[in-house]
């Protein structure tokens, strides 16, 4: 791979001004891929949005979907809307789920909102109370995914490198 390439120049040649040079560029290059990252997934969730509800107008419905390369499970959950940091609901929704004092305050604990939102639905479903700050639950959005296994024969080398073989 070039960056172990790039790693070993660097370290037999202790060339300090290519080095910098080096940083400069895989900062720049990190940059990048992660800026390509949100592109992809903005498409992947708008993707996501179309196929959930095209399955739902279908027949199929319980089916998976079986393309070309992957085997598709279409699925949604329920999100409810939570408190924005910067409001006065955010900390009495901090204290609700157990963070308070000098550690919510302070912003040393941050809640990882994928198990914040599981544990949501779970309470919802129990028919328990909320914590405080939560959106009415009738005002709920739905995250909709679709669940993808590739197939076994499919050379994922070759789907990276662009080699789509579409007809």
């Amino acid at each position: 791979m070039q960056l172990t390439r790039l790693k070993a120049a660097v370290a037999r040649d202790r060339d300090i001004e290519s080095a910098t040079d080096a940083i400069g560029v895989l900062k720049k290059s990190f940059d990048m891929v992660k800026d390509l990252k949100m592109e992809v997934d903005k498409a992947t969730e708008q993707l996501e949005k179309v196929v959930c509800a095209l399955y739902m107008r279908g027949d199929s419905i319980g089916e998976p979907i079986r393309g070309m390369w992957v085997t598709g499970s279409p699925g949604g959950k329920t999100r409810l809307k939570l408190p924005s940091k910067q409001s006065p609901e955010y900390t009495k929704f901090l204290k609700d789920i157990g963070v308070d004092g000098p550690s919510a305050s302070a912003g040393l604990v941050r809640p990882h909102w994928p198990s914040v939102q599981e544990y949501l639905n779970k309470l919802e479903e129990e028919g328990a109370k909320l914590p405080a700050g939560v959106a009415d639950p009738n005002q709920s959005e739905t995250e909709f995914a679709v669940r993808c296994v590739f197939h076994r024969d499919v050379d994922l080398d070759s789907l990276c490198e662009g080699d789509l073989n579409v007809d």
